[in-house]
Order: structure tokens, then C-alpha cells, then sequence
């Protein structure tokens, strides 16, 4: 099984609007980095969640995807959250479902999460768990779990 960390995707509020309650609530999260785009909306929002609990923001060294993976192989069987504009997102989000170009998505919301590879494991590939969240999906560690354990053909049958 691929190891993976669970990627938090947050996106900034529009401005003059408040944050989710869920992207407030993340800070209860027992989150190892948090990281941050260079412009003002994400290293504001990103400052906001350090203040109320998050560990301290660092800015995304790299662009696109690229960073998202070395911040998983950073954190492999870990949580972190990416403050981030929507762009990143839905390179994300392309990523994950395999599409060659980003897909076009009206408002993606403000909070997403993501399984994230850590590079460990040639063959694993990011999982997109959900857009627009407003609760958290459980993690228990970072290996990846099948939807039905046992596979098919597991229950009996009497057919």
C-alpha cells in the first residue's frame, strides 16, 4: 500500500468575507506544516490560522503540484494545509482525477482534502476526498484504505 499524507487545501475568503467555520475549525487539527502562497489573501489567512493555533506558515517553495508533492514527502503519514488561490486547487484537483487540463468548477469552495502521494511508491497517485467541506473526513495514518476491505466476493453468497 502507498504511503500518503492528508493534504488540507484551504482557499482564502473572497475579500471583505469572513473564513468557513470549517477552515477556522482546522487549527484543531493536529496539522505538522502549514504553508502558504505568496499572495496577500493566502499569507493573511495563513498568518490568521498560525495566530489561533496552526503551527507557523512557511511559504510554498515551489510552483504547482511540484510544491505539493515535496510537502508531502516531507510528511508522509501526516496532515498539513496549503493556503492557496484557486489555481493551485484545481491543478490539484486535475491531478487527482487525472485530467490533462484543470476543469472548470465555478466556485470550488473554501476547504478540500486530499490524499496525498509522498513519493515512496511509484505507482500512487493523488485522491481527491472532497471539495467544499464542512466537516472532517476521519485519518487514522496514512495508508491509503479500500473502500469495501476484503474485495469482492468476500461476503457468502447463496446463490
Amino acid at each position: 500500500m502507498a504511503v500518503l499524507a492528508r493534504l488540507w487545501f484551504v482557499l482564502p475568503p473572497e475579500p471583505g468575507r469572513d473564513p468557513s467555520e470549517a477552515v477556522e475549525r482546522l487549527v484543531e487539527r493536529p496539522l505538522a506544516a502549514l504553508a502558504h502562497a505568496a499572495d496577500g489573501p493566502s499569507v493573511g489567512l495563513a498568518a490568521r490560522l498560525a495566530s489561533a493555533g496552526a503551527p507557523a506558515p512557511r511559504a510554498l517553495a515551489l510552483a504547482g503540484p511540484s510544491a505539493l508533492d515535496a510537502l508531502a514527502a516531507e510528511h508522509a503519514d501526516l496532515e498539513f494545509a496549503v493556503v492557496a488561490g484557486r489555481e493551485l486547487l484545481l491543478a490539484a484537483v486535475a491531478q487527482a482525477l487525472g485530467l490533462r487540463a484543470p476543469p472548470a468548477l465555478p466556485s470550488p469552495g473554501s476547504l478540500s482534502a486530499f490524499h496525498w502521494p509522498t513519493g515512496r511508491d511509484a505507482g500512487a497517485r493523488a485522491e481527491l476526498i472532497g471539495l467544499d467541506l464542512d466537516w472532517f473526513p476521519p485519518w487514522a495514518s496514512g495508508q491509503a484504505r479500500s473502500r469495501f476491505p476484503g474485495g469482492p466476493g468476500v461476503a457468502g453468497t447463496a446463490r
